[in-house]
């Protein structure tokens, strides 16, 4: 799921442009715009209006997104990385984008964030690659056994 956090109305047409743009970048991803759709996810788009990262985050994740933030904004350049977070009673693993927002003049005016839940894929990972592990480990097993059968047992004297 994608998490759009915008002041922008609900019919705002930049709004509609970035959900548009989204569904054509990853048309099995759902969009979720958190102050205009949330009431369907249990969150009161209201309470979210003029709340900082402060209040969204406890403390120390709170300073880590606002670091990243400022390099976003400072560099203008793109930031991409993963964070675990715990959402209502789940640990989460977040795949965050940073892009910075920057007008026709060149200049950064401010930045867009999405993140994405990439815990199940991430489950799935670790599945495969502990399967691979243990298949690895009975070929390993059938390849000595098979090569212990073929050779002869050495004379016992």
């Amino acid at each position: 799921m994608l998490v759009l956090f915008t002041d922008y109305g609900a019919n705002d047409l930049y709004l509609g442009q970035v959900k548009a743009v989204l569904g054509a970048l990853a048309p099995r991803i759902p969009v979720l715009d958190a102050l205009h759709d949330a009431p369907d996810y249990g969150i009161e788009p209201a309470s979210l209006i003029g709340r900082t990262i402060n209040d969204l985050y406890p403390e120390g994740i709170a300073k880590k997104e606002m670091a990243r933030y400022h390099e976003v904004l400072c560099t203008g350049r793109p930031l991409f990385y993963h964070s675990r977070v715990h959402i209502r009673g789940q640990d989460l693993l977040l795949s965050t984008h940073l892009l910075p927002l920057i007008d026709t003049a060149g200049k950064i005016n401010g930045l867009i964030g999405v993140s994405h839940d990439v815990t199940e894929q991430e489950r799935e990972k670790k599945t495969a690659s502990q399967l691979e592990r243990e298949i690895d480990y009975r070929k390993d097993f059938v390849m000595t056994a098979a090569h212990e059968l073929r050779t002869p047992l050495q004379p016992i004297l």
